[in-house]
């Protein structure tokens, strides 16, 4: 059997169910031109050749009934599996078998794709997660705003509470922890964690006193959740952190004092159709002697250390280089 000179036509619709992509097909058409049927060394073949005349017209209309269905069928199956295999989800820190959980971003469509000729929007919004909160982000994430159409191919909008319920989360997981020892500096770091280094002598004279010559441990937890504020002209994060002083090493630590410190850092991103830039600067921090094993001590120089090598300044980093990224709007 031979079909030629036939076409094929296929009306689609996309659309978002619960946040996903799906198409359905709401038409499909199927135009068959010429059927032949060969059956040629065989005594009927004549026999055949009668009946595809005849008949011509009603083969025609059954075989294009049925492709007309099957097709149907196969596209928005295969479609939707294709559409539900993107990934919606990114997983940045943590796993979701660990007791911290995994930390990331799902990813939703707002409405139904516009299919428009020569392009297709798609909206979508981005919400951060952490499976061993099954609760989701404390903070309601802003309505995307209207824009009209300036060319670009994304625009992406950036929303203070979204950045906010993503840091109260790591917080809330216990993903802002850190141990900071000897071994954990890049070699040749300039200042030696010892008790007895002369610039830990200089800035806490009380701690050598009480324990010469040993190794401190600093342990390092937020005691609040960070939080951003986006202005037009950049974004300042604030931190509280609580610095756990111990010397000692392994089941031996010794507590030797608490401090709490406060960060501010001003971030700055600069985005054109060609590359995204930016740079994070650390503009200063205040120290407050919370407890201590060793006595009261002046924290004033270790924060003007501090906050003295925080005024040197920030390079602008180029975080997309090259041509053709696509343009983006905060």
């Amino acid at each position: 059997m031979q079909i030629s000179n036939s076409e094929v036509a296929v009306s689609l619709t996309a659309s978002a169910l619960e946040g996903k992509p799906q198409v359905t097909v709401d038409s499909t058409k199927v135009a068959l031109g010429s059927v032949s049927v060969d059956a040629h060394n065989s005594v009927w073949s004549w026999l055949v050749d009668v009946l595809t005349k005849e008949f011509s017209g009603s083969i025609k209309d059954a075989l294009a009934s049925a492709l007309q269905s099957e097709i149907g069928s196969q596209i928005a199956s295969y479609g939707n599996k294709m559409l539900g295999s993107f990934p919606t989800s990114i997983t940045i820190a943590g796993n979701a078998s660990s007791p911290k959980g995994a930390f990331g971003l799902n990813f939703s469509l707002t409405s139904d794709p516009q299919v428009q000729p020569g392009s297709l929007e798609i909206e979508s919004a981005a919400v951060f997660f952490n499976t061993s909160m099954p609760a989701g982000a404390p903070q309601p994430s802003a309505d995307l705003p209207s824009t009209a159409d300036d060319g670009s191919m994304v625009t992406a909008f950036v929303d203070e509470a979204m950045f906010n319920s993503g840091l109260a989360l790591l917080h809330d997981g216990g993903f802002f922890h850190a141990s900071i020892s000897q071994s954990s500096l890049p070699s040749g770091f300039p200042v030696q964690l010892n008790t007895s280094s002369p610039l830990l002598k200089s800035l806490i004279p009380p701690l050598a006193a009480a324990f010469p010559d040993m190794p401190v441990v600093i342990g390092v937890d937020s005691m609040a959740a960070p939080t951003v504020a986006i202005a037009p002209t950049g974004a300042v994060l604030s931190a509280a952190l609580l610095t756990a002083w111990r010397v000692g090493a392994g089941e031996v630590e010794k507590d030797a004092f608490f401090l709490s410190v406060n960060m501010t850092f001003n971030v700055d991103v600069a985005v054109n159709r060609s590359k995204l830039t930016g740079s994070v600067a650390f503009t200063g921090c205040t120290l407050a002697l919370l407890d201590s094993n060793i006595g009261s001590f002046l924290t004033m120089l270790l924060q003007r250390l501090l906050s003295g090598d925080a005024h040197r300044g920030a390079a602008r980093h180029q975080l997309v280089p090259g041509p053709g990224a696509a343009a983006a709007h905060a």
